[in-house]
């Protein structure tokens, strides 16, 4: 169960210390203003630091008392909050200047927040607090806040200010105004509605509105995984919430969770176009070791995190079951991970896919997906990712951008298949396979996918063919077709070497489909082309073609279906590696 897992993983979290705990949040927090004794403004203190390589500034992340979800109104945070509720005012662009705007009432939600939480705290930092929000008076500052008035405000960007003390030490580190902040939590909650929750069964205070999740989708305020806006979305007269209900302490827990997981950008994949991904995928160890997510990211995403030499050493014992030292902890192919799907829709998040299964056994899978992808003509001996394939299914601009975005049935489909080692969606080879022919070619990667597919969903294609580089030997005569047609366009180029468009370009696609209809004519083409050749050349290829084509029967194939055309554009391109690769070999020699 999703939600019962992600709780789990906060828990975990919370203990190394990754999160903050129930009564927290994470935040960025771009200043300090620290206090006197007396709640006079001692200094104010830059908190903000420049991105390396960028022009950006962002604040220090900070674990701070709770900040629940504001969509409207006026809802102060307590002790950091940004400066149009912690003094009263903010700035507003009016043609090049920036201009002071007073926001009294919210300043005067802020000090109500804090006199009722701290009114009866025994704590003299809590009287510190409570004599400064009594002490300000929006619009008309002391002259410290005067002079970095503007500062706080960031130009119109309001970061979230932090208390302090006049040593620089947060005020919530104060146990007395840790305490107050705790009764002040557990009083609102008691005044919520009881139900059973559904996720432990047991009757507690039900959160009505879920908090959001930052880093899917568009929104800048973050969308809710369990979200009823709508009298349509609702049953039995409950409203919001009460249709599933979740308890404070796990709603917080789950949505801290989320939070924490979109936030990692190198344990995030988006797929497709990636300012508008169709679904983002993140994955966690339920023991919170970040490195079986590297391991995963690398083995599965091609991110690269780790030494090749490493990874294969950690790999190869995962996949036969043995747990391995690594870094400072030993990695047990029994420990649990999760692989989650989600897209975004609206204010929405829509769960995709939800995978769980133990590390070593995804592993195996994906190691045994990796192997069937394996094909000779790689640059760097490295499979195709998840993202990769995908993003071949649809057409590429430039080889970059993409027209569109990959179909989510496939994309679903296919992380499935990897994951659970199962078959390939069959609507990813018919994408590939027509991206083929209106490309005219066939190059590594979809060479890549044809092979692994065949080798998973293939029906009639004999084995011998989808082997990671050619086999001379097979008879197989979609294989042997696709191996004529290289040569021919081979011939064809070494006897005009300055030729822009060759036969594929023309007729590859209606050979791959049609072979009785285009061979006959290329066969008798390629005579006029080898007469151009030298005599050792054309003696080798006039050899080549005859081997070749003894391996055929009388008469072309009328039709070939899309799996021999698969086998066809594997023979071709197998072919082409073959002759180039001797070429570069005839070359050396010389």
């Amino acid at each position: 169960m999703l939600l019962k897992s992600l709780i789990d993983y906060y828990d975990t979290l919370v203990d190394l210390k990754k999160v903050p705990p129930f009564d927290m949040s994470s935040s960025n927090v771009g200043f300090a203003i620290d206090l006197n004794q007396d709640g006079s403004v001692k200094r104010v203190v830059t908190l903000r630091e420049a991105v390396e390589g960028t022009n950006r500034v962002i604040g220090k992340q900070q674990f701070v008392p709770l900040q629940a979800n504001r969509s409207s109104g006026k809802a102060p945070y307590f002790l950091t909050d940004k400066l149009q509720y912690v003094l009263g005012c903010k700035y507003e662009k009016h043609g090049t200047e920036m201009v002071r705007v007073v926001c009294p009432d919210y300043f005067q939600a802020f000090r109500n927040l804090h006199h009722e939480v701290l009114e009866k705290c025994d704590s003299e930092k809590a009287r510190t607090v409570l004599r400064f929000v009594d002490g300000i008076t929006p619009g008309n500052y002391s002259h410290v806040l005067e002079e970095n008035l503007e500062k706080l405000d960031a130009k119109g960007t309001q970061p979230q200010i932090i208390l302090r003390d006049e040593n620089g030490q947060n005020m919530f580190e104060d146990p007395g105004i840790h305490d107050a902040w705790d009764a002040y939590l557990q009083k609102k909650i008691a005044n919520a509605e009881e139900m059973f929750d559904l996720i432990d069964g047991k009757r507690s205070p039900i959160k009505e509105l879920h908090g959001t999740v930052r880093g899917v989708g568009k929104t800048a305020g973050g969308i809710s995984l369990i979200s009823y806006n709508k009298n349509a979305f609702e049953s039995y007269g409950l409203e919001h919430g009460e249709n599933s209900p979740v308890s404070y302490v796990n709603e917080h827990k789950y949505v801290s969770a989320l939070n924490y997981l979109f936030s990692l950008f190198d344990y995030v994949i988006k797929i497709g176009d990636p300012a508008s991904p169709s679904m983002y995928i993140t994955y966690w160890a339920s023991n919170g070791n970040s490195s079986y997510q590297d391991i995963f990211s690398d083995e599965y995403n091609g991110t690269e995190k780790l030494d090749r030499d490493d990874l294969c050493y950690v790999v190869s014992h995962l996949v036969n079951g043995e747990s391995v030292p690594f870094r400072e902890s030993t990695l047990q192919p029994d420990e649990k991970f999760y692989v989650l799907g989600v897209s975004a829709n609206a204010a929405r998040m829509s769960v995709q896919l939800f995978y769980e299964n133990s590390f070593g056994n995804i592993i195996q899978n994906v190691y045994a997906h990796e192997q069937r992808l394996m094909i000779e003509g790689s640059k760097d001996n490295r499979a195709l990712t998840a993202k990769r394939i995908l993003n071949e299914t649809v057409r590429q601009i430039n080889g970059k951008k993409l027209e569109s975005n990959p179909s989510p049935s496939i994309t679903l489909g296919l992380y499935k298949a990897i994951m659970q080692n199962t078959r390939y969606p069959a609507a990813i080879f018919s994408q590939v396979m027509a991206r083929i022919n209106a490309e005219h070619d066939i190059r590594y990667a979809k060479a890549q996918i044809v092979k692994a597919y065949l080798i998973k969903n293939g029906k009639n294609v004999p084995k011998e063919v989808l082997n990671v580089s050619l086999n001379k030997e097979s008879n197989y005569e979609p294989y042997v077709l696709g191996r004529i047609f290289a040569v021919l366009e081979k011939i064809q180029k070494d006897s005009s070497p300055s030729i822009n468009t060759t036969i594929k370009d023309r007729y590859i696609a209606r050979a791959a489909s049609d072979p009785v209809v285009v061979f006959p004519g290329l066969l008798k083409l390629s005579q006029s082309h080898q007469r151009k050749l030298s005599d050792s050349s054309r003696i080798y290829y006039s050899n080549l073609l005859n081997d070749l084509m003894g391996k055929l029967p009388e008469q072309f194939p009328k039709h070939l279906t899309l799996e021999e055309q698969g086998s066809f554009y594997l023979g071709y391109y197998q072919e082409n590696q073959e002759l180039y690769r001797k070429k570069s070999e005839n070359k050396e020699e010389n």
